[in-house]
């Protein structure tokens, strides 16, 4: 693939928990290169000329090495709670504003891993359909619960003070 070819189905299928921007996604197709893990060839499309990518046998190898070590553990950073901790320093309504926003975010990518869960359905018999499957669902409940989360918060914000 290209590399813009490569970031849409990221965003398509990976999306949902790994992002790479244009930025990151063509130096480390560069460095990947440099190092003999992916070949690269330049194919004429019309009148562009596109740069397409292949995983080099080193570069499966090396996949295969990474896919078998344990995952590093997860921090996250997130600007909604980092601005909600800080949220006595703005005007009231700020804060609510971020949680509806982030709350219409969540239900919009929500419905989209929905879809991508139903054409998935359709690789059932294929093998790894269950780690895809695993993904999406991971996706779901984090999403459910991210928006069960905004309105219990909405919800407690709104109510009047003593």
């Amino acid at each position: 693939m290209s590399g813009y070819d490569l970031r849409q189905e990221i965003d398509k299928t990976l999306g949902h928990f790994w992002q790479e921007s244009y930025g990151q996604l063509y130096p480390t197709l560069a460095r990947l290169e440099q190092a003999g893990l992916v070949s690269s060839s330049q194919q004429a499309e019309g009148e562009r000329v596109r740069q397409v990518y292949k995983l080099a046998a080193k570069g499966r190898a090396k996949l295969r090495a990474w896919l078998a070590q344990t995952p590093m553990r997860h921090v996250e950073r997130n600007e909604l709670l980092m601005k909600l901790f800080f949220a006595t320093e703005v005007d009231a309504a700020k804060p609510l504003a971020h949680l509806n926003a982030s709350r219409a975010d969540a239900t919009e990518r929500l419905n989209a891993l929905r879809e991508l869960g139903v054409m998935l359905a359709q690789l059932a018999d294929k093998p790894g359909y269950d780690y895809y499957w695993a993904t999406v669902r991971s996706g779901e409940l984090g999403l459910e619960a991210h928006i069960r989360w905004c309105d219990e918060v909405l919800a407690r914000l709104s109510r009047p003070r003593a």
